[in-house]
């Protein structure tokens, strides 16, 4: 039988914020990290749990797994994100445009 990533996470927020047992919620974080590199929450509450054990310097040595998380390639994008420019702002073709959008050319 096959565990979910999700279900490793769940255990770890579970041990972490209700039993405040930072030793068994780090194992159950590294293994939803492990599992499931992409998952930036699991990644996160990992490293709060190291800070509250006292161990700040285990994050960037862990596993490998986040070091696998930064040196992958970038998410291709799905084409239904919104653009980071709104429309009608920044410059155009036609010219440059000022600090409310409007257009600068005649």
């Amino acid at each position: 039988m096959r565990i979910a990533p999700s279900t490793y996470y769940w255990l770890g927020s579970l041990y972490f914020y209700r039993k405040n047992n930072y030793r068994v919620a780090t194992q159950y974080l590294e293994q939803a990290v492990v599992r499931s590199p992409d998952m930036e929450a699991a990644h996160q509450m990992l490293i709060q749990s190291y800070k509250r054990l006292g161990e700040d310097e285990r994050p960037l040595v862990s596993s490998g797994a986040i070091r696998r998380l930064f040196n992958r390639e970038p998410r291709p994008r799905l084409g239904n994100e919104v653009s980071p420019i709104a429309p009608g702002i920044g410059p155009g073709p036609s010219g440059s445009s000022d600090k409310r959008g409007r257009s600068n050319s005649l």
